[in-house]
């Protein structure tokens, strides 16, 4: 087992790294335990590594200090489902993921890039939450690839979505023309970014 110093386990976690590495010897097993990681976020604070901060990060949209604690981006995975079918009338066709138990980031638009079935990799507009201006309730996660065409029934294949960037929270518009003009501003954001993140 690899633990850090401060862990804990057993009855109203009593039992910490002493007592772990005593039953080690006698149940055979090993026990590493690992000095703190600290990194530095966006805005320049040292925190140590804990999986309490990184779901926190991601509660609250902070991708990409998420990414830095993590050392990779956030990744969601799943198998594409039929979703509402809006997006393709829009001329804006989503993935929606069946993400099953994968934590999702906070309610929101976001910058990433998604993994397809044969290795390829797009940008992606993703969308976190519940579609207020259709008023919705139910959370979803769902995917416009850039610069990619698919058969729009086309369901059932694997998707992973790695979140890059934060770009605003969902928004309720009270018509579709502000919508789309929101929406193709996310789209350039998305490909701007994509951009800066290509090696020099």
């Amino acid at each position: 087992m690899v633990e850090g110093a401060d862990f804990r386990f057993g009855r109203n976690r009593a039992a910490g790294v002493t007592e772990l590495i005593d039953l080690a010897r006698t149940r055979d097993f090993s026990v590493e335990i690992v000095d703190d990681v600290e990194v530095e976020l966006e805005d320049r604070t040292m925190v140590p590594v804990r999986s309490t901060m990184i779901r926190w990060l991601l509660r609250h949209g902070r991708v990409v200090d998420a990414e830095r604690a993590l050392g990779r981006p956030h990744r969601v995975e799943g198998t594409v489902v039929k979703g509402d079918q809006r997006g393709r009338l829009l001329g804006y066709p989503t993935a929606n993921l069946d993400h099953g138990a994968s934590l999702l980031p906070g309610d929101g638009i976001y910058s990433g890039l998604a993994l397809l079935p044969d290795g390829t990799r797009v940008s992606a507009a993703i969308s976190v939450g519940s579609k207020p201006t259709f008023g919705g309730t139910e959370r979803v996660c769902e995917a416009h690839l850039l610069d990619h065409e698919a058969p729009l029934d086309d369901y059932g294949w694997p998707l992973r979505l790695d979140f890059k960037r934060f770009l605003h929270e969902q928004l309720t518009f009270e018509s579709i023309e502000p919508l789309l003009q929101r929406m193709s501003r996310d789209c350039d954001l998305v490909r701007h970014h994509a951009r800066e993140s290509l090696p020099s």
